[in-house]
């Protein structure tokens, strides 16, 4: 019993299990650059901002980023948000990876 407990902790405890979903706090598109280091952006599958979520799509993290915004502000039909938006950033709420 005490080897299967340990086996379970371990397996919640691996790197895999803890990176397939990551929620993060004070991250928008803007200071993502900032804080690059943190996160492993070959194994990002999407990232999502609240409900919207999409495909981390580019060959540098600058055109995942790109394609990430473009996709975000087509959900946004008001020009004077998209432009609050395009200033502030896109706040980002969670990170998927690949698993």
């Amino acid at each position: 019993m005490t080897i299967l407990s340990f086996i379970a902790v371990a397996f919640y405890m691996s790197p895999l299990a803890k990176n397939s979903y990551s929620t993060v706090d004070n991250l928008t598109t803007l200071n993502f650059y900032e804080r690059e280091d943190e996160f492993d952006f070959h194994n990002i599958k999407k990232l999502c901002s609240y409900e919207f979520c999409e495909y981390m799509m580019g060959e540098t993290l600058e055109e995942g980023l790109d394609n990430f915004t473009k996709s975000y502000l087509k959900t946004i039909s008001d020009e004077e948000v998209r432009s609050i938006i395009k200033v502030k950033g896109i706040k980002i709420t969670k990170i998927i990876y690949k698993n």
